[in-house]
């Protein structure tokens, strides 16, 4: 069972932690604290109901007129495929339809079938890719799918 919970700037640092479990090049705490910081950005976290402030999934999204982009979505490893980044898009759907955003946009890594999967479930259509896109450690770059989805859809 997870609280969900607007993020803050003090938040930081927990979520470049857990930025750090999915990504090969995590932003840094001072990149959340500002982009928390901005007026047009929501955040939204799940934590454990049972360790209050041990965030295991979150979402930024930055509002763009009447769009709106997916900036992160991050699930910690140990629970994915539990509902948390359904909830978390569903959750900053209705947030941002309130605020007259009518359709939201994001891009997924094509070596990522699960959160491809997901967004489709959820509606989302693809709209096009980037060559490249995602640096990888390892590995060649990988492409970038680019999504969207009404809001109407997605809520």
């Amino acid at each position: 069972m997870h609280n969900l919970r607007i993020l803050r700037p003090t938040d930081s640092q927990a979520l470049s932690d857990l930025h750090a479990t999915s990504f090969p090049f995590p932003w840094s705490a001072d990149t959340f604290e500002a982009e928390l910081g901005k007026a047009t950005l929501l955040g939204l976290g799940l934590e454990q109901v049972t360790a209050p402030h041990k965030l295991q999934a979150f979402i930024l999204v930055q509002r763009i007129g009447g769009d709106a982009e997916v900036l992160t979505l991050v699930t910690e490893p140990e629970i994915r495929r539990h509902g948390c980044a359904h909830r978390l898009l569903k959750t900053a759907g209705k947030h941002l339809t309130a605020r007259g955003v009518s359709r939201l946009y994001l891009e997924v890594a094509a070596d990522n079938p699960a959160a491809f999967e997901l967004y489709k479930k959820l509606g989302f259509k693809t709209d096009g890719k980037r060559k490249a896109y995602y640096k990888r450690l390892a590995s060649p770059p990988v492409d970038a799918i680019l999504m969207s989805c009404a809001l109407k859809i997605l809520i």
